[in-house]
C-alpha cells in the first residue's frame, strides 16, 4: 500500500509540478515493451503461459494446505441414486462442488474478503469450477451463483452448460480476458492481474471491459486433477483472492489417512480424490 502511496505521489508530482519524470518514465517504459515485444511468438507464448511467467513468484505469504483421504464407497453409492433419479451423468466433482456450497452456508467467518485491513462476510456461497480449454493449452472458469441452494443436479446442469459454453469460445468474459491477456507484455499482465484482482474480488467492483465480474472466483475453487495422473497436486491459482481451492482425484485406496501441512504462499487448499471422467479439470 505504501509503494503503491509513492509512486501515486510520483505521477500526481510530474502532472501538477513538473512533468520531467513522466516523460522519462514514459519513453523507458514505450522502450521496454517494445524490446519485450521482439520475437514474441504466441505458439510459445500463450495467454495461460504469460499468465504463469507474469504471477509464480517466490512466495510473500502463509498459506495452509491439506490433503484427504475417504473411503469413496458410499459417495459413490449416492451418486448412483442420484444418477437414477435424475438421469443426469453426476460425477464427484459435482458432489464436491455441491459438497463445498452447502459447507459454507452458515459459515460466514469462512466465506468472507479482506479490504483495507479488514474482513467483510460475503452475502452468498459462490462456487466456480476449473474448465480445461483448447485441449489444455488454456483454462476457463465457471461459477456458480447461489451455491447453497442448488441440488446436486443443478450442478451438473449448469457445469455441462458453461463448461460447453467456454470450450466452444462463447464465454463473452472469457474471450475478453483472452484477447486482453494475449495483446499484453507479461510484465504489464502482473500489475493488471494484481490491480483487477484486488478491485473485482477485494473492493467488488466489476471490470467487465476486461472480463472480469465482481467478485469472480467466490468462495471455493474447485477442480479435478485425476486426468492428468496425479493423485496429490497444489495448484498455485495467484490473484483470485478466493479463500479456499479443492483439487480433487478418486483412487483406488479405501482408507481413510490425513495430511495437512503449512506452507509459504497464500490461500488455503485441500485436496480429494476422484477418477478421471469428468467434465470439468485443470489443464495446467
Amino acid at each position: 500500500s505504501f509503494i503503491g502511496i509513492a509512486v501515486l505521489a510520483g505521477f500526481l508530482y510530474s502532472f501538477l509540478i513538473d512533468g520531467t519524470y513522466m516523460k522519462i518514465y514514459v519513453i523507458l517504459v514505450v522502450g521496454y515493451t517494445i524490446l519485450t515485444q521482439l520475437g514474441n511468438s504466441n505458439r510459445y507464448n500463450n495467454k495461460s503461459r504469460k499468465c504463469n511467467i507474469a504471477t509464480w513468484n517466490a512466495p510473500n505469504n502463509s498459506e495452509m494446505r491439506a490433503t484427504y483421504e475417504w473411503d469413496m464407497e458410499n459417495a459413490e453409492k449416492y451418486l448412483k441414486r442420484k444418477q437414477e433419479e435424475t438421469g443426469l451423468p453426476l460425477t464427484i466433482t459435482h458432489l464436491v462442488g455441491y459438497c463445498a456450497g452447502h459447507a459454507f452456508k452458515d459459515e460466514s467467518d469462512v466465506n468472507g474478503r479482506l479490504r483495507l485491513g479488514n474482513y467483510y462476510p460475503k452475502e452468498s456461497v459462490e462456487v466456480s469450477f476449473l474448465v480445461s480449454c483448447e485441449k489444455g493449452r488454456d483454462l476457463g472458469m465457471y461459477k456458480v451463483r447461489e451455491a447453497d441452494r442448488k441440488s446436486i443436479g443443478e450442478y451438473c446442469k449448469e457445469l455441462s452448460t458453461g463448461s460447453k459454453k467456454l470450450r466452444a469460445n462463447k464465454d463473452v468474459n472469457h474471450k475478453k480476458q483472452g484477447v486482453s491477456l494475449t495483446l499484453m507484455p507479461t510484465y504489464l499482465i502482473e500489475l493488471v492481474l494484481h490491480t483487477v484482482g484486488y478491485l473485482a474480488c477485494a473492493v467488488g467492483i466489476s471490470t467487465k471491459f476486461l472480463g472480469v465480474p465482481k467478485d469472480a472466483f467466490g468462495t471455493c475453487i474447485v477442480t479435478s486433477i485425476g486426468m492428468l495422473g496425479y493423485e496429490h497436486a497444489f495448484a498455485p491459482i495467484p490473484r483470485t483472492r478466493c479463500p479456499y481451492r479443492s483439487l480433487h482425484q478418486r483412487s483406488h485406496a479405501h482408507h481413510r489417512r490425513r495430511h495437512h501441512q503449512e506452507t509459504p504462499r497464500g490461500g488455503c487448499q485441500t485436496g480429494g480424490e476422484e477418477e478421471d471422467n469428468d467434465d470439468v479439470h485443470d489443464g495446467q
